[in-house]
């Protein structure tokens, strides 16, 4: 009667096996040995629902990990209710994930390569507007020296030389002095300070 009890309040697959063993020791009494079986069969039930409720609840998840474990766990007890259907879908979704996640991943690749293709594209953008500036910076120099030696110079010259036809010596002698050794304005300087 007790044992009966304990069948009764049995949950767990330990539970069974505890009382299938107690009514083994009562063999051959009444139906020991038949209440023995229906405990070891209970045991198995409880230990294949757990089972199929932990593939089911890792079934759910969006993780390949996960359902790799569920595909496996359906595995085991391929027998057991809807099982195989059960392991058909995980397989399916785990399938399915891949190829989400290989499609993410060709994406992220396909992303970085425009990313570095445009870096890239700016970077020569900006070599060729930095060359530009400085061929444009090296023309403007070399036009002002050219107008200084060419243009302005010249007509520096030109005006001392007219201030020293007009007699203007103190003019002369500044003009000279700006002009300092182009052509022969040194020459001149020194017979002023001479």
């Amino acid at each position: 009667d007790a044992i009966s009890t304990q069948m009764k309040c049995a949950k767990t697959e330990q539970d069974y096996i505890k009382v299938s063993n107690e009514y083994k020791e009562l063999i051959p009494f009444e139906d020991s040995e038949q209440l023995s079986k229906e405990c070891l069969e209970f045991a198995e039930t409880v230990k294949y629902d757990k089972l199929y409720q932990s593939a089911k609840q890792k079934q759910q998840s969006e993780n390949t990990d996960s359902l790799g474990q569920a595909i496996r766990e359906f595995e085991n007890i391929i027998d057991w209710k809807d099982a195989k259907e059960q392991l058909q879908i995980c397989q399916n979704k785990l399938e399915e994930l891949r190829v989400k996640e290989e499609e993410e991943r060709i994406k992220k690749q396909e992303e970085r390569e425009r990313t570095e293709r445009l870096a890239r594209e700016n970077a020569k953008k900006q070599k060729i507007r930095t060359s530009i500036i400085l061929i444009l910076v090296g023309s403007i120099v070399a036009a002002l020296v050219l107008y200084n030696q060419f243009v302005s110079l010249p007509k520096k010259y030109e005006k001392a030389n007219s201030y020293l036809d007009a007699q203007k010596y103190e003019q002369a002698v500044e003009a000279f002095a700006e002009l300092e050794d182009y052509k022969d304005s040194e020459e001149y300087l020194k017979k002023f300070y001479a």
